[in-house]
């Protein structure tokens, strides 16, 4: 893995507004009939930005959500992996 792109994951990592979600994962959705659906998954937001960058036009109203990774030991243990924290196996 390039070095420059892990420690800038580690820094957006610990410093992005997690909008008060714990173990957030950044989700892009488009809206589809009224009814907003899933698009894919990011660990920030800044990834989840340039995936809209690059394939917005493909999309229908894209957002991004944050959603939580509560209970999810998978996204945790990544999150906290990339941060050097303690993973739990």
């Amino acid at each position: 893995m390039n070095t420059d792109f892990a420690t800038n994951l580690k820094f957006l990592l610990g410093t992005q507004d997690n909008r008060m979600t714990s173990d957030v994962m950044f989700i892009v959705q488009q809206k589809i009939k009224g009814r907003w659906e899933f698009v894919t998954a990011c660990l920030t937001e800044n990834g989840a930005q340039d995936f809209i960058n690059c394939n917005g036009h493909n999309l229908h109203s894209p957002r991004i959500y944050g959603w939580s990774g509560y209970r999810n030991r998978e996204w945790i243990n990544l999150r906290n992996y990339f941060l050097g924290k303690e993973v739990d196996i």
